[in-house]
């Protein structure tokens, strides 16, 4: 049975500077390969064919290791990042979103709603 100082020790130690470094070891694939099943269950891309005389946004593995109080490596980390800054307003993009809510926007929204008193707040899933 393992215990959590050798559960730690299973983790690579090292960060990759790129997507040819993470492949070459085991748990920073399994985390690449993990991140991207990820983005696919939640719908975070499509894939179109490509558009003419339009350059494709390019896209950057971030590999970093998340370590305890100790210094010791409790995670790795992969992110597949856009390199959005490419992207000109009106040409590649008309709407921006962000799937995060402030919670002061969520307090406000739900005290002006029971100030009205005649409306029903449900929970709501968009897609």
């Amino acid at each position: 049975m393992l215990n959590a100082n050798d559960a730690i020790s299973l983790l690579a130690n090292f960060e990759p500077a790129n997507i040819a470094e993470a492949l070459k070891d085991p748990h920073w694939r399994k985390s690449a390969k993990d991140e991207f099943q990820s983005m696919e269950s939640n719908r975070v891309f499509s894939l179109i064919p490509p558009v003419e005389n339009r350059k494709p946004i390019k896209l950057i593995w971030v590999f970093k290791n998340k370590l305890n109080q100790q210094g010791d490596v409790v995670r790795n980390k992969s992110r597949l990042c856009a390199q959005g800054f490419t992207q000109i307003a009106g040409l590649d993009y008309d709407q921006t979103f962000a799937s995060v809510v402030r919670y002061t926007t969520t307090r406000l929204f739900l005290a002006i709603s029971c100030q009205l008193r005649n409306h029903i707040v449900s929970q709501c899933r968009s897609r």
